[in-house]
């Protein structure tokens, strides 16, 4: 006896469905990633901000504080710092 090969196909209302289901996930991904990177960019912004302000002033402050003041910072907006060298 010969045996057909069984071809089952998706509808293409499925393979849509399951192309929008993609699609957002992504979208949302990207503005996840999106809010990340601005909130680095304004994280970035304010420590070169005090990093300046310590330059021109020439007042002595204590790195630990520093540190902390970013460490803070990063968590009031959701970043997660690894670790923080010394400058």
């Amino acid at each position: 006896m010969h045996k057909k090969n069984k071809i089952v196909t998706l509808p293409y209302s499925c393979k849509l469905n399951q192309w929008d289901e993609t699609n957002k996930r992504l979208r949302k991904n990207h503005k996840k990633y999106k809010q990340i990177t601005e909130s680095i960019k304004i994280l970035d912004t304010r420590l070169q901000n005090a990093i300046d302000d310590l330059e021109t002033q020439e007042i002595n402050y204590d790195l630990d504080d520093i540190k902390e003041a970013f460490l803070n910072e990063a968590k009031e907006n959701r970043i997660k710092i690894i670790s923080v060298s010394d400058f």
